[in-house]
């Protein structure tokens, strides 16, 4: 995976936000802030630079891990769906500007986008469906 920016100067009282893109198959799996676990919001992290921490060199480190999952990334017809189960975020790779409908386990569709990327955090926990261009139809599963 990859972490946006390498050195990186801030002025005090400034906020910098690091976003990790996980490779294909792979989650964020531990992110440290000069050694101490840190949480993370949708594979991000915001450091704010204030108070004693300002001024001094600081280490972030993300180790990445492959997705262990029972419903799988599926690839299919050139779209590709992971992380699959998801908790907080699905992503889709080959639909180009193709238009992008998640459909409840009914077959209503719940949401709508051009987007490769859908955060389903809002959702509730269970079985929805990825359609692509009304041609591909691809079952995910929500925790």
């Amino acid at each position: 995976g990859t972490v946006a920016g390498d050195t990186i100067d801030v002025e005090f009282g400034d906020e910098i936000t690091f976003v990790f893109t996980p490779n294909q198959g792979y989650k964020v799996d531990r992110v440290t802030w000069d050694n101490e676990t840190v949480e993370i919001q949708e594979n991000s992290y915001t450091f704010a630079t204030s108070g004693s921490a300002s001024g001094s060199e600081h280490t972030l480190s993300v180790t990445f891990a492959p997705v262990d999952n029972s419903v799988g990334n599926v690839h299919t017809d050139g779209i590709s769906v992971y992380l699959n189960p998801a908790d907080n975020v699905i992503r889709i790779s080959g639909a180009g500007n193709k238009q992008i409908q998640l459909l409840d386990a009914n077959g209503r569709t719940v949401l709508q986008t051009q987007k490769n990327m859908i955060d389903i955090s809002s959702f509730v926990q269970g079985i929805y469906f990825v359609k692509v261009n009304e041609k591909t139809l691809v079952k995910v599963l929500k925790r």
